[in-house]
């Protein structure tokens, strides 16, 4: 082909006039497609032979008569090298032009069989422009189409999906199910049947869109989502619903989004209630102390009155370490950039902080860090907040009484830092194992199943690495890795 567009339009139009058997409409051993130039180059884009005779002569024959060809706008027969030629101008363009040349030894062909050629190869060329208009019209339609983020579906009245598109695959078919003509209940959990299908015949009797705004739904393929999910009913010309239109949009991530800046606001609220109870309370705890040192003094270290002084002292101290626990929350709002941290401080601030908070509970914690570790780029408020969130979820999942290890060390081979944070708490099944990164999954009745998402994020954003193991009645122990570059002390 000299100009590839044309390409598609000759094979379409000869595989057409073959169907119509054009042949026995007209007796002839060969019809060809050509075009020509304004240079007066000649290709032969594609041809029909109806004889076993080798008909390369036609090139060489078109080629004398190009500038003719060029010039002639009308159709018109013509005697030739081979024998008789039916010339038909199919479609002008700005530098070429596409010819249909049939032809036979003998007889000379009819002015019947002219206009008969004319009117078959004129129509059958439109309707190839047509069809592939409308082929390119469809492909525009299904790249916008599976170019929206939000996912598609359209069913019919007897529940069929008659069309998805790419997004809609994604979230909901397995492997190669193409999802046409099946029916949508196959692909939607129990857990929200009951809802959608309700939501379908809502719109479809009263003719009216149906809305979900920020819905929960149990999706079989990606697990619990949010979404905003809009149901409007497919109407005809007549009036009649024939099925309806799905659109969907994911808002998980949004989710996740916000209430990881929802958590962080609270880390914050926390530390500066922390920092301003410690100014408000240390400074008459520190006249306290002084006055019973001072007091000690003035009765000069008597017995008799010693066993009223000292406990004030070493209760004034203990609330002091109470305080500087709750302190620990006010290093979460420092910064809060990208800049090189030690680990092992990360770690031991977040141990005391859950520390203050397992006395309660008998809970033991234990930690252990390998000195020296290699500084890593991170996020200091963002970090501190993925190992909070694990440590709760440790000292949570121990009931009564348990322990709670905490340890960092440096695989040197590997150029990363691991950290291990395990509880001998009541552990998790194989089921809750495998959804507990999953957003908003929880085994929890008051949690809300965001942490350990926001954890796996971190992490990730760091080019880390996390995994879980589990077991029932044992404990669960989460073991990150995070990488730092070479000689980084």
């Amino acid at each position: 082909m000299i100009y590839s567009s044309v390409s598609c339009n000759v094979n379409n139009t000869l595989n057409k006039l073959q169907a119509y058997q054009v042949n026995k409409m007209i007796d002839m051993d060969q019809i060809s497609l050509v075009t020509v130039t304004d240079k007066g180059n000649v290709q032969v884009d594609g041809s029909l032979n109806f004889t076993e005779k080798d008909h390369v002569h036609l090139k060489q024959q078109v080629q004398e008569w190009a500038g003719e060809l060029y010039c002639n706008e009308k159709a018109f027969i013509k005697k030739g090298l081979y024998g008789y030629y039916i010339i038909v101008p199919v479609r002008a363009y700005s530098n070429y032009k596409i010819f249909c040349i049939s032809c036979r030894q003998e007889p000379s062909f009819l002015d019947k069989d002219l206009h008969i050629i004319k009117f078959v190869v004129e129509s059958t060329y439109e309707s190839v422009l047509l069809d592939n208009e409308n082929v390119i019209e469809k492909n525009y339609f299904r790249h916008i189409f599976d170019s929206v983020t939000s996912f598609i579906f359209s069913i019919d009245l007897e529940d069929r999906i008659i069309s998805v598109n790419k997004q809609g695959l994604d979230r909901f078919a397995q492997g190669d199910d193409p999802m046409i003509g099946q029916t949508y209940q196959q692909y939607i959990s129990d857990l929200d049947l009951e809802k959608i299908s309700g939501a379908i015949r809502y719109a479809i009797e009263k003719k009216k869109t149906f809305y979900f705004v920020e819905e929960i739904f149990h999706n079989l393929k990606k697990g619990t989502l949010f979404s905003d999910l809009t149901i409007s009913p497919l109407i005809e010309a007549d009036g009649n619903a024939t099925g309806v239109v799905i659109v969907g949009s994911d808002k998980t991530k949004q989710r996740i989004y916000e209430r990881e800046i929802e958590q962080l606001k609270q880390f914050s609220m926390l530390g500066e209630l922390a920092t301003g109870l410690a100014h408000d309370i240390k400074n008459p705890l520190t006249s306290i102390r002084g006055c019973s040192r001072i007091l000690e003094k003035k009765l000069g270290y008597s017995e008799e009155y010693m066993d009223f002084i000292e406990p004030i002292v070493q209760q004034v101290d203990r609330i002091n370490e109470v305080i500087d626990q709750m302190l620990s929350y006010s290093y979460i709002t420092q910064k809060d950039n990208y800049s090189m941290i030690d680990l092992n401080d990360v770690l031991e601030k977040c141990s005391n902080i859950i520390h203050f908070h397992s006395k309660s509970k008998f809970i033991n914690i234990f930690t252990e860090y390998e000195p020296g570790l290699p500084l890593i780029q991170a996020n200091n408020v963002q970090l501190q907040q993925a190992f909070l969130n694990i440590m709760f979820n440790a000292m949570q999942a121990i009931e009564n009484r348990g322990n709670v290890y905490v340890s960092s060390s440096n695989l040197q081979e590997k150029n990363k830092i691991l950290i291990e944070i395990t509880d001998d708490g009541k552990g998790l099944d194989e089921a809750e194992l495998q959804r507990i990164f999953e957003p908003f999954y929880t085994t929890k009745t008051d949690g809300n199943g965001i942490g350990l998402s926001i954890v796996k994020r971190t992490i990730g954003k760091l080019n880390g690495k996390i995994a879980v193991s589990s077991e029932v009645n044992v404990g669960t122990s989460f073991r990150i890795s995070l990488p730092y570059v070479s000689g980084g002390k």
